[in-house]
């Protein structure tokens, strides 16, 4: 799998700049699980892009259909990842 190469890529680096480390992941859902629910987060206005990501966002936007995805993917497993334990807002309605 992809993930795999890079993970042995990735420790040719090391040490990682900054004093970064590198923490194995791999998700136990599928792509298009992880799509739905980031889809819902930006949805939902838990998440939101300071400047425009262009790339980002047109692979977001042509998933599953689109030529490529690794950025998306990327990002849909990162926010899962950073988000999976934070308590997630909540809308009062007047």
């Amino acid at each position: 799998e992809n993930g795999s190469v890079t993970f042995d890529v990735l420790a040719v680096l090391e040490p990682l700049p900054g004093g970064a480390v590198l923490v194995p992941f791999r998700s136990s859902v599928s792509k298009q699980e992880r799509f739905a629910k980031v889809h819902d987060m930006y949805a939902r206005g838990w998440v939101a892009h300071a400047k425009p990501l262009t790339e980002l966002e047109e692979q977001m936007c042509s998933f599953p259909r689109g030529a490529r995805d690794d950025i998306a993917d990327a990002t849909c497993v990162a926010l899962d990842w950073f988000l999976k334990d934070r308590p997630r807002p909540t809308m009062n309605l007047l």
